[in-house]
């Protein structure tokens, strides 16, 4: 019987899993990493518990000219149609102050509209619900890593 040293992928998986050892796991959803990876689709949506690490959340700083100045702060979130391509219909917004909801194509601008002072919108997903904003706004600058909005300043 002839030895080598190599070893193929295969053969070693097959000798990890043969010694009983819990090596795998199944990928789950609070790997914060996993929805920028090919493996997104295969998580496993039960949580077991609430609890988080430190290394989970990351603290916002916001810059000081948000300081010196009051803003209201209002939370809003689309909903579209994705028969064909993704076209607003609706848009709920609140804050302590109000809870509207704007119907229709142009319920963004209606949203838009409706704000009579320096706001701060937030957004249930930035990266998606600023695209039905952002082309009735002037002096748009964006801040992004990757696809990811961070920050979006506008007049």
């Amino acid at each position: 019987m002839k030895f080598t040293r190599s070893l193929d992928n295969r053969k070693a998986l097959a000798f990890i899993l043969d010694t009983g050892v819990p090596v795998l796991r199944k990928i789950r959803f609070d790997n914060s990493n996993i929805a920028s990876t090919p493996y997104r689709n295969n998580i496993e949506d039960t949580l077991e518990n609430l609890e988080y690490t430190e290394k989970c959340c990351r603290k916002i700083k916001i810059p000081v000219e948000t300081i010196t100045k009051e803003y209201d702060v209002l939370m809003f979130d689309f909903e579209t149609c994705t028969a064909t391509k993704h076209v607003p219909y609706l848009v709920f917004c609140y804050n302590e102050k109000r809870r509207d909801v704007y119907y229709g194509s142009d319920c963004g601008k209606q949203l838009l509209d409706s704000i009579n002072c320096d706001t701060i919108l937030v957004a249930h997903n930035a990266s998606y619900d600023d695209r039905f904003l952002v082309h009735h706004l002037q002096n748009n600058q964006e801040l992004s890593r990757g696809n990811n909005l961070i920050v979006s300043k506008s007049t």
